[in-house]
C-alpha cells in the first residue's frame, strides 16, 4: 500500500502551535500532543495543502513569518503524534475497547 502524501489526504488546513502542543486539522484541535519534533526557533505553522506560512522566533524575540511552498519535514511527524494523542484520548473515554490511531 502506497502511503498518501499530506496533499492527497484531502486536508485543507493544518495548524501546528508549539507553545500549546496543539495540532489542528481542518479546525479540529488536538491539544497535549507530546514529543513534537520541531525546530528550536519554531512558533507555528499554517499549511494549506500546497503552501503555508511558517512562524519562527527571531533573534530579537519577535515572530518572523515566512511563506513556504515545500512541506516542512516536521509536518508528517506532527500529524503522526496527533494520531497517537487521539488514540490516548479515546482510550481514556473507552478503556475497554482496543483503540487504534485514525
Amino acid at each position: 500500500m502506497t502511503e498518501k502524501t499530506i496533499d492527497e489526504q484531502l486536508v485543507s488546513r493544518i495548524t501546528v502551535i508549539a507553545e500549546d502542543s496543539a495540532v489542528y486539522v481542518d479546525g479540529v484541535a488536538v491539544l497535549g500532543v507530546s514529543n513534537l519534533t520541531l525546530p528550536a526557533d519554531f512558533h507555528a505553522l499554517q499549511w494549506f495543502g500546497t503552501y503555508g506560512e511558517e512562524e519562527r522566533i527571531g533573534k530579537d524575540g519577535r515572530i518572523v513569518n515566512t511563506q513556504i511552498t515545500e512541506q516542512p519535514a516536521y509536518l508528517r511527524n506532527a500529524l503522526e503524534k496527533r494520531e497517537l494523542r487521539v488514540a490516548e484520548l479515546r482510550a481514556i473515554d473507552n478503556p475497554e475497547e482496543a483503540v487504534t490511531p485514525l
